[in-house]
């Protein structure tokens, strides 16, 4: 929680206490649909946590967890968009 919480720019308890609030809802859509995109991708959610956990080398090294809670979600979500496309990898 304390990850998500980061990632949103929202105290935990926040998160944890109103998940369901209206302005939250837009960005958990987005972090909903970069797992949804992992799960497909990869199969399995063992795999899409380890893919989170481990350095990318097309993130320039980084870990997408860490991108994630740095605030560059973004970049995750475009990378991941690509593969789902069809990119390269």
């Amino acid at each position: 929680m304390r990850a998500l919480s980061r990632a949103l720019g929202r105290h935990p308890q926040t998160v944890g206490k109103t998940p369901a609030a209206k302005s939250l809802q837009t960005q958990l859509a987005h972090f909903r649909r970069s797992y949804e995109l992992l799960l497909t991708l990869l199969g399995d959610r063992t795999k899409v946590l380890a893919w989170l956990n481990a350095p990318q080398p097309d993130l320039a090294g980084e870990q997408p967890i860490d991108l994630v809670q740095r605030g560059d979600a973004e970049a995750v979500r475009n990378f991941l968009a690509v593969m789902y496309a069809g990119g390269p990898s």
